[in-house]
């Protein structure tokens, strides 16, 4: 949540979100493979509810940035701005990877997610 917080914060400051049509059919694109995703099982029965959540999570937050990847430089307009918007998110990708690998360790660790 932190990172994702703090990279919302940074892209807000850049202000190179993408407009128009491109960015819509982004949108449109992310709320497509995300419905796709709901009411399948994540996770063995077994895990830890809290696993669960965190997988689910995980999985949005890197759907969104697959979906910011794919569509190009958003509304970045220089070299400056696009190495700025890619800086912002690798975090958020590195945390979402980490979330993933723990909540698929969570059995094994003895059920809980440690953060």
């Amino acid at each position: 949540a932190e990172a994702l917080r703090d990279a919302t914060a940074l892209l807000s400051r850049l202000d190179v979100a993408g407009s128009g049509p491109v960015a819509e059919a982004a949108v449109d694109a992310y709320r497509a493979r995300a419905e796709g995703g709901r009411g399948r099982e994540v996770l063995a029965p077994g895990y830890p509810p809290r696993a669960v959540r965190v997988l689910e999570l995980a999985q949005r937050v890197g759907l969104l940035v697959s979906v910011a990847y794919e569509n190009g430089h958003g509304g970045a307009v220089s070299a400056s701005e696009m190495a700025a918007r890619g800086a912002a998110l690798r975090p958020v990708e590195r945390v979402a990877r980490r979330a993933v690998v723990a909540a698929y360790n969570a059995y094994v660790e003895g059920g809980e997610v440690r953060r």
